[in-house]
């Protein structure tokens, strides 16, 4: 009867590490899933980067995109073209008014005194 006790114990024991280990290696393969979902995300997103990257130097590599971005970012023209701005004359006319308003509040003395005590005029006297 001892023997068949033991016996039990023993086959109790190994059923329970058994399930220990079977335990392990499922949560093992759990991690192993989740880092491979992790970086196809990585994947698809560094793909993507990839294709806006060749995209982009196809086009640095057009003329017509050269010439455009030259126009642009560096303000030049073909030789014999001339650059004309447009200007809207409702918001320049506005400006002015609104400069002309400024300009009637402040009374000659008071733009004095502003002039000569104001913080930016003596910071800027300090650091002459």
């Amino acid at each position: 009867m001892l023997k068949g006790k033991a016996m039990l114990v023993a086959l109790v024991a190994l059923m329970g590490f058994l399930g220990y280990k079977v335990l392990v290696v499922s949560y093992e393969k759990y991690q192993i899933t989740a880092e491979i979902s992790n970086l196809d995300g990585e994947l698809a997103a560094l793909n993507a980067k990839n294709t806006d990257l060749h995209a982009l130097i196809g086009r640095l590599q057009d003329k017509d995109f050269i010439e455009k971005e030259a126009r642009k970012k560096l303000n030049l023209s073909k030789a014999g073209e001339k650059a004309v701005i447009i200007v809207n004359p409702q918001k320049t006319a506005e400006q002015n008014k609104k400069q002309t308003e400024v300009q009637k509040k402040e009374s000659n003395p008071y733009k004095w005194f502003r002039t000569m005590f104001s913080e930016k005029a003596n910071a800027e006297d300090t650091a002459q």
